[in-house]
């Protein structure tokens, strides 16, 4: 029987159980390596991401490794047909790599003992690990999902953009600026979450009435801010593997340029940011959708779209459908995220500050996540169990 008090309180519960998990990762995200002494790195002259200003923290490569390693797992593992089992492996393998590769480039710059370079890269995988079971944690007792950790990122970007502003001399018109068009991206990105094209659905196994109201919903954003999340990621990933290229296997002007162009602060490093973007729309929106599969499962119920024979036909319609909202939103999403950074004038201090409206986008979707999630936990709730 339904219990209002008794849902309220597990929802309590688990809103507190992912505010304790945010709290975890923004501590550990001061807390520094041991074995690491960051100030080597802090020279204008080194590439750092924007959106971390806490470089050798005990959780400096936050979510990063595993982001790049279950992206590329996922995307091979549906081309292959692999077992779960396999996939499961793979992606741990993978995200231990790419952790050590990244933990590796953080230390190379430095000029340090090797026993404290290999400790370090210890310390920086092994929080690493410790972010991505937060995350599982949170998943399986928490809201928002695995991804709540990026609550505390975007909370750590949002403190550091404003001590930046306070902290340094901006014009009145271009903080005013920057106000109006981030609040027109939030509405706008808004909008674009919640809309959505419904089809209609005709199902044998229900009246004609209502049959004509069945409809299988497309979201308009079907990616929503998750390319910018992981696209940051993504950037960081290709620079570490051109900075392990130079190192062992080239060495030319080209790497060279690579290095120094590859950056937020170059227009080749913000088209190149731009186009990661672009891609990640077009893979989780179509990944989103999935239109083999919801192609596939109107045909085992024996229900179509009107106009349309089930399966092969239908599927090429849902995927033009997806490849069409996808494009418009990474194209969206592109100018959003990366036109604001070509005002850089090659500072990274301007680039924290200009990175507010991609921030506040990532910040607005999970509002409206987990606002979702509660009221779908609330709805569930109002149901008992037969057995």
């Amino acid at each position: 029987m339904f219990n209002r008090r008794n849902v309220v309180i597990s929802l309590v519960k688990r809103i507190m159980f992912s505010i304790c998990m945010v709290l975890i990762f923004i501590i550990g995200k001061n807390i520094p390596n041991p074995f690491i002494d960051g100030t080597f790195l802090r020279r204008e002259d080194i590439y750092y991401s924007p959106k971390y200003f806490h470089d050798f923290s005990l959780f400096r490569l936050g979510l990063s490794p595993w982001v790049a390693g279950t992206i590329i797992t996922g995307l091979v593992a549906k081309t292959k047909k692999w077992s779960q089992n396999r996939k499961q492996w793979t992606e741990k393998i993978l995200i231990l790599i790419i952790a050590t590769l990244q933990a590796y480039t953080l230390t190379s710059n430095l000029d340090i003992k090797l026993s404290n370079r290999c400790a370090g890269i210890i310390v920086f995988v092994s929080g690493s690990i410790l972010v991505s079971w937060l995350s599982n944690m949170n998943s399986n007792f928490g809201i928002g999902g695995v991804l709540i950790l990026f609550v505390g990122n975007i909370i750590l970007s949002i403190i550091s953009s404003f001590n930046v502003i306070f902290g340094h001399y901006f014009s009145n018109m271009f903080v005013v600026f920057l106000v109006i068009f981030t609040i027109m991206v939030l509405i706008s990105n808004t909008l674009f979450s919640k809309a959505e094209r419904r089809i209609q659905i005709i199902n044998v196994s229900i009246s004609k009435r209502l049959s004509q109201e069945s409809y299988m919903p497309i979201k308009l954003a079907p990616a929503g801010s998750m390319p910018l999340m992981f696209g940051m990621s993504f950037f960081e990933v290709i620079r570490n593997i051109i900075q392990i290229l130079q190192k062992f296997f080239l060495e030319g002007k080209i790497v060279q340029w690579l290095l120094q162009n590859l950056t937020y602060t170059s227009f080749f490093g913000v088209s190149i940011y731009m186009m990661i973007v672009f891609l990640l729309t077009f893979v989780f929106g179509y990944f989103q959708v999935d239109p083999y599969e919801k192609s596939k499962d109107l045909q085992f119920d024996g229900n179509f779209i009107p106009g349309l024979y089930p399966g092969v036909d239908t599927e090429k319609y849902l995927r033009k459908i997806t490849v069409a909202y996808s494009s418009m939103y990474g194209i969206y999403l592109m100018l959003v995220s990366g036109v604001p950074l070509l005002f850089s004038s090659g500072s990274l201090i301007n680039v924290s500050v200009l990175m507010i409206p991609s921030v506040g986008v990532m910040l607005a979707d999970f509002i409206i996540r987990i606002v979702d999630e509660i009221k779908v936990t609330l709805l569930n709730r109002q149901y008992s169990k037969f057995f």
